[in-house]
């Protein structure tokens, strides 16, 4: 399998792949791009393709028509992740998250994803959460490819190796 787009959130590794590297820089959703300014902070670093942050983006259409005006690169709208829009926990679970994705993470390679469990127990005590979370019906993609949008984030890092290199 050849590689042809690497994706990261830290400036400095984006600046390291760009200069040596002939990939595609793909920022991804634990940058948190959820305005203009982050937008075109990226953009000017080199990116080739911004993730915008689902917990607070995916909802907000006018930031949507804004973050599209404001950058010539490639967005991508992550649609189906089931966190509560504005996510308190977001920090935290992102970055549990991202050092769990490493081969041999945890007490024998088991994590707990304390985060998830927490939101699932709250979820159950009010089910309207589910309903309120960030994920995007697929019958409404038509609203956000008529913004023009038109690349969708469908699996994550959470996903199996298999299905992330399958494309």
């Amino acid at each position: 399998t050849r590689v042809d787009a690497i994706t990261l959130n830290s400036p400095l590794l984006l600046k390291m792949v760009k200069h040596d590297y002939p990939f595609k820089a793909k920022i991804g959703v634990f940058a948190c791009v959820n305005s203009v300014r982050r937008a075109q902070f990226w953009e000017q670093e080199g990116a080739d393709s911004i993730c915008l942050e689902d917990i607070t983006c995916n909802r907000d259409f006018d930031l949507l028509r804004a973050l599209k005006a404001s950058v010539k690169c490639d967005l991508q709208i992550f649609v189906n992740n089931l966190c509560f829009s504005g996510c308190f926990m977001s920090p935290t679970h992102m970055d549990m998250a991202a050092h769990a994705s490493q081969d041999g993470c945890g007490p024998r390679g088991y994590y707990l994803d304390y985060c998830s469990i927490r939101c699932m127990t709250m979820r159950m005590k009010n089910p309207v959460d589910f309903i309120r979370a960030s994920w995007i019906r697929p019958e409404d993609l038509v609203h956000y490819e008529a913004l023009g949008y038109d690349n969708f984030k469908l699996a994550d890092r959470s996903s199996l190796s298999a299905t992330l290199a399958s494309r």
